[in-house]
């Protein structure tokens, strides 16, 4: 049945499954030959029902940003895509190219609704930076805040009320502080969600702050999430960035206002028969921090991911007169959020959990991380094929 509506999902977007050939290969869809290759993970089924038309998709300059909803690529050409039917019923896109790559001292930013799927006939190399995070500046990652994600808790009260809770995804999120000196409780973080299997799930939401008589801080989006899968090998140089964004702060005024929740953690994906993450590569799907709790004036927001193994800090009560600071977002260093403390007037929101970040590859050796990489949560190793 899986198999059956992933087709049905190719079928329907207007290109058609592939008939095999003597040789075991097929057609890719638009006439051209395809030879047949397994994904580990098992994201696409069959790769030769999602053409690459011979385009390869090389990355050459910084401030790029490519849109899963309208597939469109900020500075240059868009790439050969096809929206995909995951099994969670929501839809990925998959970028289908012969190779794909980042220089070094360029970047693509990924946004919109959708996960992005690139699936290269040969080989990935990032030297540059690809970034899904989620940013209070900059919105939400692509495919962040997906249906399925637990839910964090909001704070309680309208007048000096609780902070959200952080977003949970690897794990927990953390718990907002209580308002009111302890009578407005703050949201529970919400929990830990299972390793994504054979779908893209970006990271969750934190929840908001209690409202007060103005603003309650808004809770932070989870990071995004993109899957790189090439036939070949895979190399990463640069950066791979999937931070949730950090928690909105209060904005005090007559009463209250709880800080938001920050967001967890997205999705990294690696599929190939080798993966080298080499010494100078940073690869993070951390968690943003906590916004403050405020009653008079304006709470900070909490600190977005980081791309460092560093906690996101939280938002502290600032220019916020009688307010509480949020808790801290979650990095490997630290992967447990802390909750907002408690405060005497709003209070603060939750930091937010770990994402996932991911390898499918044949074996241990595979898989290489050198010496000095950065790499926050670790790596979940898969090595079975996954069906």
């Amino acid at each position: 049945m899986r198999w059956l509506a992933l087709l049905l999902a190719v079928v329907g977007c207007g290109f058609r499954s592939p008939a095999a050939s003597d040789a075991g290969g097929g057609s890719d869809g638009n006439g051209a030959n395809c030879t047949p290759w397994i994904t580990r993970g098992g994201h696409v089924k069959d790769v030769c029902s999602t053409p690459s038309n011979g385009a390869s998709w090389a990355i050459s300059s910084p401030g790029g940003t490519y849109n899963t909803d309208d597939r469109t690529y900020s500075a240059g050409e868009s790439p050969p895509s096809y929206p995909v039917i995951m099994y969670d019923q929501v839809e990925m896109l998959v970028v289908s190219v012969e190779s794909f790559s980042i220089a070094a001292g360029a970047s693509l930013r990924v946004v919109g609704s959708r996960p992005l799927l690139v699936l290269s006939t040969s080989t990935i190399n990032v030297a540059g930076r690809l970034d899904v995070s989620s940013q209070r500046q900059q919105g939400p990652g692509a495919g962040a805040d997906l249906s399925g994600c637990s839910a964090a808790g909001n704070g309680e009260g309208t007048a000096d009320s609780g902070g959200g809770g952080g977003g949970g995804f690897k794990n927990n999120g953390g718990r907002g502080g209580n308002g009111n000196n302890n009578a407005n409780q703050g949201g529970q973080g919400a929990g830990s969600t299972s390793r994504p299997m054979l779908y893209i799930h970006g990271g969750c939401p934190g929840g908001n702050g209690g409202t007060g008589g103005a603003p309650a801080g808004v809770g932070g989006s989870g990071g995004g999430a993109v899957q790189l899968t090439a036939k070949d090998a895979i190399t990463i140089v640069g950066t791979l960035h999937a931070g949730g964004m950090g928690g909105q702060g209060a904005t005090g005024g007559v009463g209250g206002g709880g800080g938001g929740g920050g967001g967890s953690g997205g999705f990294i994906g690696l599929d190939a028969p080798k993966v080298n993450v080499t010494a100078s590569a940073v690869l993070a799907a951390n968690g943003g921090g906590g916004g403050a709790g405020c009653r008079s004036g304006t709470g900070a927001g909490g600190q977005d991911g980081q791309t460092m193994n560093v906690v996101a800090s939280a938002g502290d009560q600032g220019s916020c007169q009688n307010g509480a600071s949020g808790g801290t977002g979650s990095a490997q260093v630290m992967p447990t959020a802390d909750g907002g403390l408690p405060g005497s007037y709003g209070g603060g929101g939750g930091g937010g959990g770990l994402g996932y970040i991911v390898a499918w590859t044949p074996g241990g050796s595979a898989f290489t991380k050198e010496s000095g990489a950065v790499v926050t949560p670790d790596v979940d190793r898969v090595m079975a094929i996954e069906k």
